[in-house]
């Protein structure tokens, strides 16, 4: 048994001193080619919270103590009652649709809450990344795709509430691309 600790906890220690690198470097203009800013009409936007807003007030149940679009809130409207899902495809839309609502509700809170920018992927590997939240710091990026997790989210397999929980200390801890580059450099000695 004791031999399987050492090796447990000595692959921990291994782990923790290796530096963190990114999943892909690319060029300015890679990027600004790849991605296009994109902007939500206000009435698209203020339409996606209705539809949140409306499930409350027909399933009589009372959301958090925070505004629609909040994770607390669009958790609670995913599982609480019948289901968001479940009440929009009784009003006749289709899930591209309810996925829309809930992932344009979320993107707005990421954008207000993080400083998230909305963009649209040119050269998507699936139609749920299409529409990407970035956020950067001094070049170095983190991205969201608010319609791929909006389907976890009504899989029951993951909560709006859960990814900003994930997503928050790595705002705070981002490696500035030099770091990222000395980290590299370093590793060449």
């Amino acid at each position: 048994m004791s031999f399987f600790k050492k090796i447990f906890s000595s692959n921990k220690k291994n782990d923790e001193k290796k530096p963190a690198f990114p999943k892909e470097i690319m060029t300015d203009e890679y990027f600004e080619k790849r991605y296009l800013k994109h902007t939500i009409e206000e009435e698209i936007i203020e339409g996606s919270m209705k539809m949140v807003k409306g499930y409350f007030i027909d399933m009589h149940i009372e959301p958090a103590n925070v505004p629609i679009y909040y994770p607390e809130n669009l958790d609670k409207a995913v599982n609480e009652g019948l289901g968001f899902h479940f009440y929009c495809q009784g009003l006749k839309l289709e899930d591209k649709e309810i996925l829309f609502f809930l992932a344009v509700n979320f993107s707005r809170y990421m954008n207000e809450q993080y400083g998230f920018e909305l963009y649209q992927d040119t050269e998507t590997e699936t139609p749920l990344r299409g529409m990407n939240l970035k956020f950067d710091k001094d070049g170095a990026l983190i991205t969201l795709y608010p319609l791929e997790y909006s389907l976890k989210v009504l899989n029951g397999t993951s909560s709006f509430t859960e990814l900003e929980n994930k997503v928050k200390p790595h705002l705070e801890n981002l490696p500035s691309v030099k770091n990222i580059l000395d980290s590299l450099n370093s590793l060449k000695k």
